[in-house]
């Protein structure tokens, strides 16, 4: 029984990949293309199931060589008669008709060509922008503003040089005295784009509908008209903006209708006709921007008359559809006087883009 068991060991050891110790060590010889082959020689008894292990492996190695090194090269030929090798076999052969072409088609290449004069303009935009701050220049001209205008702050971010005419800049547009000094300063250096909000309190019809006594509606009209004298000195101050190429643009309400019919925007549309100029009428309301109170929408029109066709092309919103509107009265009136923040950015960004494709076409002059 003990020589049995002793057998059975002598047997599973030699199917370990370990030969018995005084066997012969496994031998290997190359083949005629290099390749070392494997095999089992001279093995002591016990060692058979290796030695076929080892047989089986020798042939998969004989057969990858075989099939490595002679295979039969490929039939496809050049047009000149040379030999394909592997990789360019590998290749789809073209047509008589030809292939595919080489390089950028040509709509690919105008669509490239747009978009690098177009950022290329962008950039000569920053650079430009960024000389005239050094001067005394003026980009961007808000009057009737509030110290802290969101329409300035966001042009002077985009990099332009701005400046707000209103009370606390030295400017008083109630009195004659401040119209005259803003006639004297657009005519030293006219800016390239002016953008007017005046107040109108009481240019607005709903004016009409407040009881006065005689002795107040005296002072009414008397102040009303100061209003509409100091919009025509205004209004005369802007024409060194239009004589140079500037742009204009003039926002009132659209229910201040005693604004809109005074001799301001007449003489408006006057200067805009003596230069050639287009003046366009923007209506749109300010729900449509964006403008609420108290997470309500508020129903304002508001009407623009500009000389940019960009300004005009993005103030063309109005109501989306709404159901409820919150009446623009009392103190909504005095809030709405702010800019809805989706309206300050149409309005720059039309501004901004103007500002590039004329120096694009100016580059190319």
């Amino acid at each position: 029984m003990h020589g049995l068991n002793s057998y059975r060991d002598e047997l599973c050891d030699c199917s370990s990949a370990t030969p018995f110790r005084g066997s012969q060590q496994q031998s290997s010889f190359p083949d005629e293309h290099g390749i070392e082959s494997f095999g089992s020689a001279n093995v002591m008894k016990g060692s058979h199931q290796e030695s076929r292990v080892h047989d089986s492996q020798a042939k998969v190695f004989q057969e990858v060589a075989t099939r490595f090194f002679h295979d039969e090269p490929s039939k496809q030929i050049n047009r000149d008669g040379t030999h394909l090798n592997c990789a360019e076999a590998s290749l789809p052969v073209p047509g008589p008709g030809g292939g595919k072409r080489c390089g950028i088609q040509p709509m690919i290449s105008k669509k490239l060509a747009a978009n690098v004069a177009f950022l290329g303009a962008i950039l000569m935009c920053s650079v430009r922008s960024m000389f005239t701050m050094m001067s005394d220049h003026t980009d961007f001209m808000e009057v009737a503003c509030s110290p802290t205008s969101g329409l300035s702050s966001c042009m002077q971010d985009l990099g332009y040089s701005i400046q707000r005419v209103n009370y606390r800049e030295g400017f008083d547009l109630d009195r004659k005295v401040g119209t005259t000094k803003l006639r004297h300063r657009i005519a030293q250096s006219p800016p390239e784009h002016c953008w007017i909000s005046l107040k109108c309190t009481r240019l607005s019809n709903l004016n009409h509908l407040t009881r006065r006594t005689d002795a107040e509606e005296a002072a009414f009209q008397k102040r009303q008209s100061n209003d509409l004298q100091r919009a025509y000195e205004v209004s005369l101050a802007l024409e060194p903006v239009l004589s140079t190429g500037g742009d204009v643009s003039w926002e009132w309400p659209t229910g201040a209708s005693a604004g809109w019919r005074s001799k301001a925007i007449s003489n408006l549309k006057g200067l805009a006709a003596k230069y050639n100029r287009q003046l366009y009428m923007c209506h749109f309301h300010g729900c449509a921007y964006g403008l609420v109170w108290q997470g309500h929408p508020v129903m304002k029109g508001w009407t623009v008359a500009t000389t940019s066709r960009h300004v005009w092309l993005a103030l063309q919103k109005r109501c989306p559809g709404h159901e409820d509107h919150v009446h623009c009265r009392g103190q909504v009136a005095v809030a709405s006087s702010y800019y809805p923040k989706a309206m300050v950015e149409a309005v720059t960004k039309a501004i901004s883009c103007q500002r590039c494709i004329h120096s694009f076409a100016a580059s190319r002059e």
